[in-house]
């Protein structure tokens, strides 16, 4: 598996439907194999920005995070691409599977 970074997000990402219904994760806490991977814990802040803990990120490009979002027995992977200019988040696109087993 590896090494991995955590971002919090209080930045408002897209939505999606799941089984018909609107999902919106907010406040919520992603992995991301798209920095350091040493185990850090980034926060996008509700303005955008990329922080490490009192310190901006100067990202520039895209950052690639992802969960699991279950309902009932179904399982989904959620991937987020949220684009980076100057530290700052300035688009994100989600893209939601079907895990099957």
């Amino acid at each position: 598996m590896g090494m991995y970074d955590d971002i919090y997000c209080e930045y408002a990402l897209p939505s999606f439907i799941v089984e018909g219904r609107k999902v919106m994760l907010s406040n919520n806490t992603w992995q991301t194999k798209s920095l350091e991977n040493l185990l850090y814990h980034y926060l996008i802040t509700e303005d955008g920005r990329l922080t490490l803990g009192d310190k901006d990120i100067e990202h520039h490009g895209t950052i690639k995070c992802y969960d699991i979002y279950q309902v009932k027995k179904n399982r989904y992977w959620v991937e987020y691409t949220i684009q980076f200019a100057y530290g700052y988040a300035v688009d994100a696109f989600v893209e939601v599977t079907k895990i099957t087993e």
